[in-house]
């Protein structure tokens, strides 16, 4: 039974695609454009982009390694990759919010595995068609601290 169990666990998470809380997306990827053709994704309009996406929760370019002013987040429905401009200004207030977050703002979600590490993404608010490609063996491990249980016996 207990084989049975881990036999199943492993097949359910060996088929997930979706992005989902449970899912790593933090790692280098390489991300083209479905056709070749030049959209507006992140802060440039283009058909390839290297990043890595770390567990600050901002994703860098991979070529000089920078900030490239896009922060990610899981959204509230399942599967779904919000990826925000975001730019502050000397009093830490965010600027070019709202008037062009529609220009600059990206919801992306996984529509189907192309083959391993490699996946066809769709942009929701366009319909345009990205491939992500992990890079490597990219997989970043969150950063947690240890917690260690303190036990204190009074005799």
């Amino acid at each position: 039974m207990k084989k049975l169990l881990i036999i199943l666990i492993f097949s359910i998470n060996a088929f997930c695609y979706d992005f989902g809380e449970d899912v790593n997306i933090m790692g280098k990827w390489e991300i083209t454009t479905e056709n070749n053709q030049f959209i507006n994704f992140m802060t440039s309009a283009g058909s390839k982009w290297k990043v890595e996406i770390k567990d600050d929760g901002f994703i860098y370019d991979l070529d000089n390694g920078k900030f490239i002013h896009e922060k990610w987040s899981y959204t509230r429905e399942q599967g779904v990759i919000n990826i925000e401009f975001y730019n502050q200004n000397s009093r830490g207030e965010k600027v070019f919010n709202g008037y062009f977050g529609s220009l600059t703002n990206s919801n992306i979600k996984i529509i189907k595995k192309i083959e391993f590490n490699k996946y066809l993404v769709e942009i929701i608010d366009t319909n345009d068609k990205l491939i992500m490609q992990r890079l490597g063996d990219s997989r970043q491990v969150k950063n947690t601290k240890i917690k260690k249980d303190v036990k204190i016996e009074m005799k």
